[in-house]
């Protein structure tokens, strides 16, 4: 398994791609500078529905992040996707807001009383 130099996730030896950025292997498009670097989004959050990628999008936004969400499934799929996956959607902030974002995150999620994702 291979990791993303641009998203840090993780993708088969045998693609081409990135599933999650698109990030051609072997491209260069990786190497730029720190402040280009930090306007790049980052996934925060793995939803296990819409109603929680909206709940936190709207509480990291409320707190002044640019807050965004990466929907994990296609409708016509009927929830393929999240099956084999095991969550709905990602929640993304810039990267410079990453731990800003995981620690507001974390105190709502200790106030549901549920473990964080």
């Amino acid at each position: 398994m291979l990791i993303c130099p641009n998203c840090g996730n993780g993708f088969r030896d045998d693609e081409n791609f990135c599933l999650d950025c698109g990030l051609k292997v072997g491209e260069d498009t990786h190497d730029c500078g720190a402040v280009d670097r930090q306007m790049r989004y980052r996934p925060v959050y793995k939803a296990p529905d819409e109603w929680m990628a909206l709940t936190m999008r709207d509480l990291l936004s409320s707190a002044g992040l640019d807050a965004q969400i990466l929907m994990g499934n296609e409708p016509w799929a009927d929830g393929v996707s999240r099956m084999a996956e095991g969550y709905w959607g990602k929640v993304v902030v810039l990267e410079a807001e990453v731990e800003d974002a995981c620690r507001l995150i974390e105190e709502y999620l200790k106030g549901l009383d549920r473990p964080v994702q």
